[in-house]
């Protein structure tokens, strides 16, 4: 884990809150206003260690066993299915004109 951490582009420490929440202190900022769990510079940092293999040894499961649990159709496709995306188009409910006049 040190090496990951050295890899890390640690903020200048400022003293002002950043975030809504004043009493939430992030260790990675060392400030106030969110926790490390909701920290989106470190989450920017992680993923990006994680799409050039860095984090390869801290995944769970590792690659191998992931790759063993895919259904027959998920492996049948080029690009991986990662989920599902609803979305609802159709544009507006009432219908009628929807410029401004």
């Amino acid at each position: 884990m040190p090496d990951i951490v050295s890899k890390l582009m640690f903020p200048p420490k400022i003293d002002k809150v950043l975030g809504p929440g004043k009493n939430t202190w992030c260790e990675f900022h060392k400030a106030f206003g969110h926790d490390v769990e909701n920290c989106i510079v470190l989450g920017y940092q992680l993923s990006g260690m994680m799409k050039i293999g860095l984090l390869l040894d801290y995944l769970v499961g590792g690659q191998e066993e992931s790759k063993q649990e895919l259904s027959e159709e998920e492996q049948r496709h080029e690009v991986p299915i990662h989920g599902e995306i609803n979305t609802i188009s159709g544009g507006f409910f009432g219908g009628g004109c929807t410029a401004s006049q």
